[in-house]
């Protein structure tokens, strides 16, 4: 068995205070177009209220909405920008200086989200973390407006810490989110923190 440890945090609404897609489309996109973009999809948020729509589908609208056709770079430059400019903003001290704690005990540590390497992937690299979120599709440089493979949500969370954890035993595991989304994955963990 390894001697050292692997930790997995949830992103939004663990290492973060909020959601960072929504933050990440504020951003992009301007106060007044994404209010109007908010109003758009409304109809979209209230049929995912009432489970008609899913989560996968309702990210894939609100992409859609946002980014269908504009170029990768031009939307990757805008992720950087976020992850520098406002992220650090978002983030909980106490589960910083958390995941500050694994780094320095030498553990494996994975961000672990249903948000994607768009806006997040600076920040990671900025914390010396690992990241597995959610891709969206790109086609002739430009973006669909489609997830380009799953969703990293709920029980898929919990299908890549296992198939993780199958890799390499890990003398010690732990595990952060906020439920019920992160259950799955945190039941098969160790040591679990609750946000």
């Amino acid at each position: 068995m390894s001697e050292t440890g692997i930790a997995f945090f949830d992103f939004d609404g663990t290492l973060s205070t909020q959601d960072s897609f929504l933050a990440f489309l504020r951003f992009a996109a301007g106060r007044a177009a994404y209010c109007w973009g908010l109003a758009r999809l409304s109809p979209w948020v209230a049929l995912h209220g009432l489970g008609l729509c899913s989560n996968d589908r309702l990210k894939e609208r609100f992409f859609s909405h946002f980014f269908k056709g504009r170029a990768e770079a031009e939307v990757l430059r805008l992720g950087e920008a976020f992850a520098a400019q406002v992220l650090p903003r978002l983030c909980r001290p106490a589960l910083l200086a958390r995941l500050g704690w694994h780094r320095a005990q030498g553990h494996a540590v994975v961000v672990l989200t249903a948000s994607s390497a768009i806006w997040l992937a600076g920040w990671c690299r900025t914390q010396q973390v690992q990241l597995v979120g959610t891709d969206f599709a790109v086609r002739d440089g430009r973006y669909t407006g489609r997830l380009a493979g799953p969703n990293c949500h709920g029980r898929r969370k919990q299908q890549l810490v296992a198939a993780r954890l199958a890799e390499r035993p890990y003398a010690t595991t732990y595990g952060y989110g906020n439920l019920p989304d992160d259950g799955p994955f945190l039941s098969l963990l160790q040591q679990v923190c609750v946000v």
